[in-house]
């Protein structure tokens, strides 16, 4: 009896030393990570790695803000988008925007040509009409048919270029509750039949024409369409690898709509920024998702052959990126993440969907919050309209 006593005794002591040692790891994170109860959490002392020239462009200096995003659809590019409007919207930067499209700003087919000018909302300090100043623009945002060139002419030189990516199968699915059913989910089971029997009926009919069947323009390889490759090639192999191999030159990152935060790193370093230059609330997300099965998902993949050539291509090279980021990287992550979690309980009452907008998912913003909580929640159409008319 005495003996089991002096091994319980013993048992005990090693688990109070192992528990406390638990406790103390613990402080010592939690010192490093807590969360304050007033405004963000304090810049955390980290090491960071000596600057490098990733992307194959200059180490940092100052924060870089010439920027071109090219918008794809379905793929959080709404959120990306706003992100950008936010930085240059507080650094008073100059949007080249279509200011016909006071609610979204894009120029979708209208050409970028000194022919279409008068429709450019002017950059800041130039007066309307001053067409000949028309020019060195600092952020472009939007959808339109991609020509690197033809941006080029309108923007400051050094401008970065990015667009984003998404899984094929997701993407697709995305693009059909939106576009198809206009926002209304049916059930899962029902959405997984439609779709299929909706790429059957294309199949079908490219068969007999020369030119591929396009059931949508969002739902046929709309990515790459998006970036530029025309709609007839999008089942030449030939044709996508030089297109993907073309992008590959012409653009400095493409994110990757399932790694956001990571992606988003990745832009932080290369536009110079910092953590708060990226922080967001999700725009344009639907309530509810349609799952898709395994047979659904391939069949998507291979009717969205040339988005999925294009996916996995720039989905291998972010991959490459986060590993040539240097040794801070998970820590940024966790950084960062602990930023967004913070700016959500600041600044967000509660979540709602709305009906009326496809069912997307709207924040709306706690009573006397600050300017930025109403800024960084705003709908994206009310945000372009603010800069278009400001």
């Amino acid at each position: 009896m005495a003996l089991n006593f002096i091994f319980q005794k013993r048992y005990f002591m090693v688990f109070c030393g192992l528990t406390t040692l638990g406790l103390l790891f613990q402080i010592i994170f939690l010192k490093k990570h807590i969360i304050y109860r007033n405004g963000f959490l304090p810049q955390l002392q980290f090491q960071h790695p000596e600057p490098t020239t990733l992307y194959n462009i200059p180490a940092c200096t100052s924060p870089h803000n010439q920027l071109v995003f090219v918008k794809t659809h379905k793929t959080a590019s709404t959120t990306l988008q706003h992100i950008i409007h936010l930085y240059g919207y507080y650094r008073n930067l100059s949007f080249l925007f279509n200011a016909n499209d006071q609610v979204r700003g894009h120029f979708r087919s209208q050409k970028l040509t000194p022919e279409n000018i008068a429709s450019f909302l002017p950059p800041i300090n130039i007066p309307k009409g001053n067409y000949s100043r028309y020019r060195n623009y600092d952020i472009f945002t939007g959808h339109m048919e991609y020509n690197r060139p033809a941006i080029d002419q309108f923007m400051k030189k050094d401008a970065r270029y990015i667009t984003i990516l998404r899984e094929p199968a997701e993407q697709f699915e995305s693009a059909y509750s939106f576009f198809v059913k206009n926002g209304n989910s049916s059930n899962p089971e029902e959405t997984n039949i439609n779709i299929r029997s909706l790429i059957q009926e294309a199949e079908l009919f490219s068969k007999f024409y020369s030119r591929s069947y396009t059931i949508s323009g969002w739902l046929d390889n709309g990515q790459i369409v998006d970036l530029g490759l025309k709609s007839e090639y999008v089942r030449d192999r030939t044709r996508v690898t030089q297109m993907i191999k073309k992008l590959e030159r012409e653009f400095d990152l493409v994110l990757i709509a399932e790694y956001f935060d990571q992606s988003l790193l990745l832009l932080m370093k290369l536009m110079c920024w910092d953590l708060d230059d990226i922080l967001y609330l999700n725009q344009n997300v639907r309530g509810k998702r349609s799952l898709l099965t395994p047979q659904t998902r391939m069949r998507i993949r291979n009717w969205n052959v040339a988005d999925a050539m294009l996916y996995d291509h720039f989905k291998a090279i972010l991959f490459r990126k986060i590993k040539e980021y240097g040794p801070t990287f998970h820590i940024d992550l966790l950084k960062f993440r602990l930023k967004l979690r913070r700016l959500n309980e600041k600044c967000v009452d509660r979540d709602i969907i709305k009906k009326e907008e496809k069912n997307t998912m709207v924040h709306l913003v706690k009573q006397n919050s600050s300017d930025y909580c109403f800024l960084v929640s705003y709908d994206r159409n009310v945000f372009v309209y603010i800069i278009v008319t400001w």
